[in-house]
C-alpha cells in the first residue's frame, strides 16, 4: 500500500512557544487565518502533554508541527513516535545526529502507522545542528569540523535515511540546496 503524504496550501507554520495552553489557544486564534499550521515544542508538550496538543489542534483547526526533536536509540525513538502519532501531527522531527538507523526507524514507524490506519502520514524532518551551537561547540565535542560542513554531512544523512527534509539555520539553506 502506498503511503500518502500530506500537503498544505499555506506552508507557513508559526511557533507557539509557551507552556500555557490558554495563551497558545489565544495566539492560535489570532493568527489562524494567516498561517498554514502551528509549531509546538518541548516546552508546550511537557506542560500540556498529548491532551494539550489535541486540544490545540481540535480548537484551532490547524495542522501541528510537533517539534520534540526525538533523539535516542532507534527502538526508543520508534516507540516514542508511536506514542504521538495518534495526535496526527502534520510534521515531527528527530535529531539527525542520532544516526541513519535512528532516522530510518523513525520514518519506518511513521510509514507503518499511516498504512495501518489508512491515513496521510506525518512528515519527518531531521534537525541538523541546533542554532545555539557553533564551531567552538563542535570543537569542544572533539569534532574538528566547521559547523556548515557538519550540517551538510547531517543533511546528506537525512536524505539517505529517506526523511522529508531538514530543520536548519536560515544561513544554511542555500548550501544545503546547492549540495
Amino acid at each position: 500500500m502506498k503511503v500518502k503524504k500530506p500537503k498544505l496550501e499555506n506552508p507557513i507554520f508559526c511557533a507557539i512557544d509557551t507552556p500555557d495552553l490558554q495563551k497558545a489557544l489565544s495566539w492560535g486564534n489570532l493568527i489562524k487565518l494567516n498561517v498554514g499550521g502551528l509549531k509546538v515544542g518541548l516546552e508546550f508538550f511537557s506542560s500540556n502533554g498529548p491532551k494539550g496538543v489535541s486540544d490545540l489542534s481540535n480548537l484551532i483547526k490547524l495542522p501541528i508541527f510537533l517539534d520534540l526533536k526525538f533523539h535516542d536509540i532507534p527502538n526508543t525513538v520508534s516507540k516514542a513516535i508511536q506514542g504521538v502519532l495518534p495526535l496526527r501531527p502534520f510534521m515531527l522531527n528527530v535529531h539527525a545526529s542520532g544516526g541513519i538507523s535512528m532516522m530510518q526507524s523513525a520514518i519506518d514507524t511513521v510509514n507503518d502507522f499511516s498504512i495501518k490506519n489508512n491515513s496521510k502520514r506525518s512528515l519527518v524532518l531531521g534537525v541538523t545542528l541546533l542554532t545555539s551551537l557553533d564551531n567552538k561547540d563542535l570543537n569542544a565535542f572533539g569534532l574538528d569540523i566547521k559547523s556548515q560542513d557538519y550540517v551538510l554531512k547531517l543533511a546528506s544523512l537525512v536524505k539517505k535515511a529517506g526523511l522529508d527534509g531538514v530543520v536548519c539555520s536560515p544561513f544554511e539553506v542555500d548550501i544545503i540546496r546547492a549540495e
